[in-house]
């Protein structure tokens, strides 16, 4: 839908369930009228319940999460993204003396990271990997180079001015025809389970305090969701965090989609940092809960109870 379709949409539906008083009644407390800024509101916050209640299966109906449904990874996919992550270094905050601490993707607005807010809502997959020998050029008889498959010229004549019988190599090709040969670099892989707080005593209190075999801990953002700016992941074995930038992290997520807003904003008003009309980023399919969702919190404000249909119990 357009903004203006949402926008004609969302009257109609709450029009359809306010009720007008009869003569020599009082107004109804059902008589509701919202300005543009108002219904944003209510759509944005609609939306968040919706997308929450289709990838969390303890907020549905039917009890089933986003790997339970086909449609939801169809209809949700425009929100799933990948981000490789580095290490933060220097001042962080880190409980545990192993652990590698990890900024989240910042939410980005205006094509400007939003401070404090991460761009997380779930995570889907991860993993932590770290490097333990960097990819390298190697022949026979001559020192190593360390470089990617493209740095292969770059690398080679830098740290040869000839190579081969006097001759400079021009191309990869080159390279590989008087014998260099590219090695590329091995990483050791963790599989990331999340911990609580409670979790994490209970582990320290053992005597091998330790994750299993192949295992990293993650603190934070415990069942892999909330609201946290970093994340602490804490390996099998100890590391040294400030000389860690071997490791690196990768993550699938859904991302925090953008807000509903109707209109341009006056009067310095903005919605989850956005202050200009903003579409709707979800499959066009799910416009219609997120609308019905929105008619039932405003009719909630007013004291109002929307009895639940045969739609609204359907298969999502």
């Amino acid at each position: 839908m357009t903004i203006q379709e949402f926008s004609n949409t969302f009257d109609t539906l709450l029009n359809s369930y306010n009720t007008q008083s009869q003569f020599g009644e009082q107004a109804s407390k059902r008589e509701i009228v919202l300005d543009e800024y108002e219904k944003s509101v209510l759509l944005t916050q609609a939306q968040d319940i919706v997308v929450k209640s289709y990838f969390d299966g303890a907020l549905n109906q039917q009890g089933q999460g986003f790997d339970d449904s086909t449609r939801r990874q169809m209809d949700f996919s425009s929100l799933i993204k990948i981000a490789t992550l580095e290490p933060l270094v220097g001042d962080t905050q880190i409980f545990d003396e192993r652990g590698i601490v990890y900024q989240l993707p910042r939410k980005v607005v205006d094509d400007a990271e939003v401070e404090g807010t991460t761009d997380v809502l779930f995570i889907l997959n991860e993993k932590l990997s770290q490097k333990t020998d960097n990819a390298v050029w190697k022949r026979e008889g001559y020192e190593s180079v360390e470089g990617d498959y493209t740095d292969a010229v770059a690398s080679t004549l830098t740290k040869y001015d000839t190579i081969g019988g006097g001759s400079t190599c021009a191309s990869i090709e080159d390279a590989e025809s008087v014998g260099w040969k590219w090695y590329p670099a091995k990483y050791k892989e963790y599989v990331i389970v999340p911990i609580s707080y409670k979790e994490y005593d209970r582990e320290m209190s053992k005597p091998y305090a330790q994750p299993l075999k192949k295992q990293a801990w993650r603190l934070f953002q415990n069942q892999a969701t909330g609201f946290d700016i970093n994340s602490e992941l804490i390996p099998r074995f100890n590391v040294n965090v400030q000389d860690n930038v071997t490791f690196v992290y990768k993550i699938r997520y859904v991302k925090r989609p953008q807000p509903i807003v109707l209109e341009d904003l006056p009067n310095n008003l903005e919605i989850d940092g956005v202050t200009t009309e903003s579409e709707c980023e979800l499959n066009p399919i799910i416009h219609m809960d997120i609308l019905n969702k929105a008619v039932e919190l405003a009719i909630a404000t007013r004291g109002g109870v929307i009895q639940p249909s045969s739609s609204d119990t359907r298969q999502q």
